[in-house]
């Protein structure tokens, strides 16, 4: 596993649930234990814009920024499938 930083502006496709991919993918290798997510509220208390950043033995393979908490998660999850090499 290669560890990734990078935050992307491309959000493939929105229904696409990309947390629960990785969530399935990490369970049928062994690593669903080594799953964590950060999520962080910033900005206004009512409309706070939300970072995602997903780890993998506390190393991170991705990160967002969405107004939508899910959102962020999943595009979080879409780079870190990607980073691990699995199709997405």
């Amino acid at each position: 596993m290669t560890a990734s930083g990078n935050t992307s502006t491309d959000k493939g496709n929105p229904s696409t649930q990309y947390a629960m991919l990785l969530h399935n993918q990490l369970q049928r290798n062994g690593y669903l234990n080594a799953l964590r997510w950060d999520d962080t509220p910033n900005g206004v208390r009512h409309a706070p814009a939300w970072l995602s950043i997903v780890y993998i033995n506390e190393i991170e393979y991705g990160r967002s920024v969405s107004l939508s908490k899910q959102t962020a998660r999943n595009d979080a999850a879409r780079q870190a499938l990607q980073s691990l090499g699995w199709k997405v």
